[in-house]
């Protein structure tokens, strides 16, 4: 029995829903327990047991059990390819891996796809060329 706190629940898929309540969103599964806290504006579709989630204008990700893989503070993440991804923080761009962790600062105006092991990046208003760590090359 799911209790009657929610003002909207989705269908289940593998024993686990969204639930909705106060304009905000988490999953729960068919007992009522919640898995991920309802505290997120949106929570995106997973893929490989992860999902974007949005929270005060801010875009993180997490796994199906709720636990933060990339910290909630980007203004865009960009698709995975290549076990990387680029992220934005306003105006400046930077590159994570699957894991979170930052590999090029994000500190450029532009970073271009990686050809190579090289992509195409601005910053300063300065063009240069930058490896898949983020040195200058």
């Amino acid at each position: 029995m799911i209790p009657t706190e929610y003002t909207n629940i989705g269908n289940f898929e593998n024993n686990r829903t969204r639930a909705y309540k106060d304009g905000k969103i988490g999953i729960i599964n068919s007992e009522g327990k919640v898995i991920i806290p309802i505290e997120y504006t949106n929570i995106g579709n997973f893929e490989n047991n992860r999902a974007r989630v949005y929270k005060d204008g801010k875009i993180g990700i997490i796994d199906s059990e709720g636990k933060v893989i990339v910290p909630i503070e980007y203004t865009h993440i960009g698709n995975f390819e290549n076990n990387r991804a680029h992220v934005h923080k306003g105006k400046k761009q930077g590159i994570i891996n699957s894991t979170g962790k930052i590999i090029v600062p994000v500190e450029y105006n532009y970073i271009g796809k990686f050809h190579n092991g090289r992509a195409k990046a601005q910053r300063n208003n300065k063009m240069i060329f930058i490896d898949e760590m983020g040195n200058e090359v």
